[in-house]
């Protein structure tokens, strides 16, 4: 009997921009780079910080 080999490959990622409209990241612009990949899905959204206040952006694809 032979023994299976896991894949440890991996598709599926998820990003974090701090601060992202200081650095130009807009929705807008995050969806059009989007489109350049090819995901079968992606999403996002925005979250502040609790304690310092940080903006970031969370982007989720696979």
């Amino acid at each position: 009997m032979s023994e299976k080999t896991v894949d440890t490959k991996s598709r599926k990622y998820q990003l974090t921009f701090n601060n992202p409209l200081n650095y130009g990241f807009t929705h807008e612009k995050i969806n059009d780079t989007m489109k350049n990949f090819n995901y079968s899905y992606y999403c996002l959204c925005d979250e502040i910080g609790a304690e310092e206040k940080t903006p970031h952006t969370f982007i989720f694809c696979m």
